[in-house]
């Protein structure tokens, strides 16, 4: 029945043992290319096939050797994105993903998940060298948080008055306190978010 020529039929293996070969086919065309940019294609093109196939330390290793410590075009954070999820560290992942929330639209849904707020957030502000960061820090912290937030957003807005997603937040808070304070009267059902 499965002849290994349906891509759909294959098993995990197959998968991963086809993703290791093109990885290695990726990274060969990047030692040999002298154009910065394509070097680094090559290299995500890598690093994208071993985390697909959840090779932690080749991951890491791709990374450390084209990504580090650059972030000049995208496909450099797209790349810590990927490595963010084998940083064995809560606090500095933390740190990281709040970061690059802020500057990787694409990547947005996919750091929220990765985001991990239970994390005291003190550990992680202890990363932080400026208020723009400790403002992206706050606004991870709300982005879950379904009650009254005005605090934290004075918070950010005192640390980085140009944070992208303070408008999102205050429309956001009036979504609320018109659901608490209007919605039963206008609906006849309790609020749907009940404040804290």
């Amino acid at each position: 029945l499965n002849s290994g020529d349906n891509y759909w039929e294959r098993d995990r293996s197959q998968l991963d043992s086809m993703r290791r070969e093109v990885a290695q086919i990726a990274i060969k065309k990047a030692e040999k290319t002298k154009d910065e940019w394509l070097k680094r294609r090559y290299a995500f093109l890598a690093l994208r096939f071993y985390f697909y196939s959840k090779d932690e330390s080749d991951v890491i290793h791709v990374y450390n050797q084209y990504f580090k410590g650059k972030s000049e075009w995208a496909v450099d954070r797209w790349a810590e994105y990927h490595r963010l999820h084998f940083e064995s560290n809560a606090a500095k992942r933390n740190f990281r993903v709040a970061q690059l929330f802020a500057s990787v639209h694409s990547k947005r849904h996919g750091l929220w998940v990765l985001f991990n707020s239970k994390l005291p957030k003190e550990q992680v502000l202890k990363l932080t060298e400026d208020d723009r960061e400790k403002a992206n820090i706050h606004a991870m912290y709300i982005l879950r948080d379904k009650g009254k937030n005005l605090k934290e957003l004075k918070t950010i807005y005192e640390l980085d008055p140009t944070n992208e997603l303070l408008s999102f937040f205050i429309i956001r808070e009036v979504n609320k306190l018109e659901n608490w304070v209007l919605g039963p009267e206008i609906t006849a059902y309790e609020p749907v978010i009940v404040p804290k």
